[in-house]
Order: structure tokens, then C-alpha cells, then sequence
């Protein structure tokens, strides 16, 4: 009898070895998934903040570049009443100097176009009657070049765009695509929440954690209540 008894309680002893291992094993598989999941939200959010910068830095480059505000104007001419004469208009709108002015327009050079601009301060140049007209019919065929303080090549087109140049070894330059004047970080806004906000998730979230706490603890209770319950008829019949 003492051998049997001695049996039932090694078996009883193994089942319950056996269930500890496989509640820890499940609980390094559940911390496993919420490590693994908390990563990946880290990750996103880097992402996400490294484009955000990006997008600043971009905005920077592109701050002075976007207030030189450029415009074919027409002025009356002092040589005859009622004549009037083509303008271009360039307004430095920062509060740094833009140098080595150029000028296209159909992708002829406006030789009267050079020069720099001091901050805060327009200038006029005038134009031949034939490109005054291509560039009032299409503005997006007339470029205004010049350099920042920064040291940047920029093209500005009658149309507002941007691109930004780069020097070849031939001594040519390239265009990048054509961008907006600014970019423009757009910040989240707060949704406004209903019926279901703060107080009902928060009531949620507390009834969530309850459940997943009697969840923990129900199984590992449960198998020591069958283990004692065996431990005891054997006792009471055996002994």
C-alpha cells in the first residue's frame, strides 16, 4: 500500500512539474509576442521619425529658395506716352543675399539677367519684346537661376517650382525634378472621441485586465485544487 501510495504521489508530483513547466513555457511565449510586437512599434515610429526629419531638413534647404518671387511686369516707358515696356521683376522676400542671377525663357538665355540681390530687396531687368510674350503666355517656360547662401544652384519657373542644380564635371549643370516651394509638415490633430471615449476605454481596459489576470491564474489554481483533492482521497483511503 505504502508503495502505491508512494507511486500516485511521484505521479501526482510529475503532473504537477509537468504543468509548471508548460504555464512557463507559455508565459515565455506570450512575453516573447509582446517583446517582438514592441519592437516592431519601435521600429515604425523610428521610420517615422526619420522622415518627419527628412521632410525639416528638406524644408530648410528650401526656405530661402521659396520667398524669391519672380514676375513679368509692365511698366510705361518715359520715351513715349501710352508705350510700355516688359519687366522682370525679382523680389528677395529673405533676409539673406541670392547671387550669380541667370535667366531662360524657352530655353533662351535673357542676356540682360545677372547680377546678385541684397535681402529684402527687388530688382528689374528688362526684356526683349518677344520673350516678354512667351513668358506671359506660358510662365512655366521662363527660369530664373540663382545661388543661396547656402551655396545651392536653384531654378525657379514662372509657375512657383523648384529645382535644385548640381554641377557636372563638364561643367554643365543638372536639374533635379521639378518640387513645390516649401514642404509643408502637416501635425496629427486630436479626433474628437464620443459616446465611447476616455471614461469607456478606460473601463474597457480595466475590465481587459481583470479577465487576463483570472485567466493567469485560473489554470495554475485549478491544478493544485485536483492536486490536493488527489493527495487527499488517498490519503483518506489508503491510510
Amino acid at each position: 500500500m505504502i508503495e502505491a501510495i508512494g507511486i500516485i504521489v511521484t505521479a501526482l508530483i510529475a503532473f504537477g512539474a509537468l504543468t509548471v513547466s508548460f504555464l512557463a513555457h507559455r508565459h515565455q511565449v506570450r512575453l516573447a509576442a509582446v517583446l517582438e510586437a514592441k519592437e516592431r512599434r519601435l521600429e515604425i515610429l523610428e521610420r517615422q521619425m526619420a522622415a518627419r526629419q527628412a521632410d525639416l531638413d528638406r524644408a530648410e534647404i528650401l526656405a530661402q529658395a521659396s520667398v524669391i518671387d519672380i514676375r513679368v511686369v509692365m511698366r510705361s516707358s518715359a520715351l513715349a506716352e501710352g508705350l510700355q515696356t516688359a519687366e522682370l521683376l525679382v523680389t528677395n522676400l529673405s533676409n539673406q543675399p541670392v547671387l550669380d542671377l541667370g535667366a531662360q525663357i524657352a530655353d533662351a538665355r535673357v542676356v540682360s539677367i545677372s547680377g546678385s540681390i541684397p535681402s529684402s530687396s527687388s530688382r528689374s531687368f528688362p526684356l526683349p519684346q518677344q520673350q516678354a510674350q512667351t513668358a506671359t503666355r506660358s510662365p512655366m517656360q521662363l527660369n530664373v537661376e540663382f545661388t543661396d547662401a547656402g551655396g545651392i544652384r536653384w531654378r525657379r519657373d514662372g509657375g512657383g517650382g523648384l529645382r535644385e542644380g548640381a554641377r557636372l564635371e563638364t561643367g554643365e549643370w543638372t536639374w533635379s525634378p521639378r518640387e513645390g516651394p516649401m514642404v509643408t509638415i502637416v501635425g496629427q490633430t486630436a479626433g474628437s472621441q464620443g459616446a465611447d471615449g476616455p471614461s469607456a476605454l478606460s473601463n474597457h481596459a480595466s475590465y481587459s485586465g481583470s479577465f487576463a489576470r483570472r485567466r493567469r491564474w485560473g489554470l495554475p489554481l485549478m491544478a493544485a485544487g485536483v492536486l490536493l483533492a488527489v493527495i487527499t482521497w488517498v490519503v483518506w483511503t489508503f491510510w
